[in-house]
């Protein structure tokens, strides 16, 4: 919980201000980067933890999305069984 708080922080000036916030992301051990991307026709933006899925937007849709860099990190999720807990 308490590295929750800053990651908050970040996607809110990242969200207030439209841009990812470049200076002001906190890197942690054993953290991911979480990849942002602008789709120039509707104004959204995607992010995404998956390297596959940004190799992916960045070759087949590069015509819909706009790689903008990484928006900050976050702790990936934890494995789960086939049940779905953790």
């Amino acid at each position: 919980m308490k590295y929750l708080l800053p990651a908050i922080l970040i996607v809110l000036i990242s969200a207030f201000v439209g841009a990812p916030a470049k200076n002001i992301v906190l890197v942690r051990d054993g953290t991911v980067p979480v990849f942002r991307f602008w789709n120039k026709n509707t104004g959204a933006h995607f992010y995404t933890i998956d390297e596959a899925e940004k190799v992916k937007l960045e070759t087949l849709y590069v015509h819909i999305w706009i790689y903008e860099g990484v928006a900050y990190y976050v702790y990936p999720p934890l494995a789960t069984g086939n049940n779905g807990e953790k």
